[in-house]
């Protein structure tokens, strides 16, 4: 289990963590993009508090008490279900557009709907997975925990929790790849090349999240709000023209009880 003190951004394009007995360590290059915040700008002193931190003069940063305690991770790979067969088996498509299903890999058109696994609800999980966008800000998400949603896509958004993929720097944080939309904004956005796959896993663990990309905890959430801790897994097709690919989408149950 990994233990953060806190996570911020500053100069553009950079996010620093503190780690506990190594403050100020830890710089890495993000998304080789400046990020843009629009009038949130290091110049602006003004700051703007949300549930999950604060974003001051160009900078986001989480509060130390997110990072105490992650909800835990699943080392290797025993356990893990596939989720995507050939074909699409025991998916459905809710609202416009559609996904095909070749090679295992999932695409999505159209839109904006929701593809989502009916054959089972999950409640605590690590689910994994791996996404392409073949063009700069494609736009998808994964969805959690949402209940059964018959012909509005909606449902998922207005009930669920959602994994935002689509801008690496964009101008409002939340929407920001890696977010828990609309809620929480992660501390960076460590995606690779358009056109090259990424990696996340989004853990929920009662009503505690945390999101991982390319192997960097970016996000962790607790819900206030106490949305259903159950539900279905679906990922969205956005009509903007674009196209994000999705594969080796995967998840292990987590016992309940299991300690963060």
């Amino acid at each position: 289990m990994e233990s953060l003190r806190g996570v911020w951004l500053g100069k553009p394009g950079r996010a620093h963590v503190e780690r506990p007995g190594h403050a100020g360590a830890g710089q890495s290059q993000v998304s080789g993009k400046g990020h843009r915040y629009g009038s949130c700008r290091r110049e602006d002193p003004a700051a703007i508090r949300g549930s999950g931190g604060v974003f001051s003069q160009g900078r986001y940063r989480l509060p130390p008490e997110l990072f105490t305690h992650l909800p835990p991770s699943a080392p290797g790979e025993s356990g893990f279900t596939p989720l995507i067969s050939e074909g699409g088996k025991g998916w459905a498509q809710c609202g416009p557009g559609q996904f095909t299903v070749d090679g295992g890999v999932a695409t999505g058109h159209g839109g904006m709907g929701l593809w989502w696994y009916t054959n089972q609800s999950f409640t605590n999980f690590v689910l994994r997975g791996e996404w392409k966008q073949e063009q700069e800000l494609a736009d998808s998400g994964i969805f959690v925990r949402f209940p059964h949603p018959g012909k509005d896509p909606w449902v998922a958004v207005k009930q669920g929790h959602e994994m935002e993929i689509g801008d690496p720097a964009p101008q409002k944080p939340e929407e920001m790849t890696g977010s828990i939309y609309p809620f929480n904004p992660p501390a960076e956005a460590p995606v690779r090349p358009v056109g090259q796959w990424n990696d996340y896993e989004l853990v929920a663990m009662g009503h505690n999240y945390s999101v991982r990309i390319n192997g960097k905890v970016v996000n962790t959430w607790t819900d206030p709000k106490r949305r259903s801790a159950s539900g279905h897994i679906g990922i969205q097709n956005y009509n903007d023209g674009k196209t994000v690919r999705h594969r080796k989408v995967r998840i292990k149950a987590l016992p309940a009880g299991a300690p963060l």
